[in-house]
């Protein structure tokens, strides 16, 4: 299991993405600069959209359809993950320095809490060791409602 790294930083994340498209042959503008500085500027998960605006902040030339080729290249690279939590918008999220980790979804208003559970970890081995298997990789994508701290009954 991928520990976190937490001594990347935005900017050397940003580096790092660069040299990588860079050699697979992606040619490096100021656009792919701004989109890649927002993405690596949070960590919250960003839909393309969202990622559009924040982009512009840094380049108003940034163009939809950049956005979503670098995305495609960064998905393609494994250095972002591209979930579908709710609804039919994806989300996207930077992998470096993030380590393994799960996601715990509030249906009511989109929010997203990254989890780790060695625990949860250990479970799920166990479950397919039991049917023979082993686990080469997984994802726990828990959909929750906020508990009504009124209601206790349920």
């Amino acid at each position: 299991m991928e520990a976190p790294d937490s001594s990347m930083t935005p900017q050397t994340k940003a580096r790092t993405i660069e040299q990588a498209l860079r050699k697979r042959g992606v040619r490096w503008t100021n656009q792919r600069q701004a989109i890649i500085e927002a993405l690596v500027g949070t960590d919250r998960h960003l839909t393309a959209e969202e990622l559009l605006a924040e982009a512009r902040e840094v380049d108003p030339s940034v163009s939809a359809p950049t956005v979503y080729r670098t995305l495609h290249l960064l998905v393609e690279a494994s250095l972002v993950s591209k979930r579908v939590f709710q609804g039919d918008s994806a989300c996207y999220e930077v992998l470096l320095g993030k380590g393994h980790h799960h996601h715990l979804i509030d249906v009511e208003n989109g929010n997203i809490i990254e989890f780790t559970d060695e625990a949860l970890d250990a479970l799920l081995d166990k479950f397919a060791a039991q049917h023979g298997y082993r686990i080469a990789c997984h994802k726990v994508e828990l959909f929750a409602v906020p508990i009504d701290k009124k209601d206790t009954s349920s």
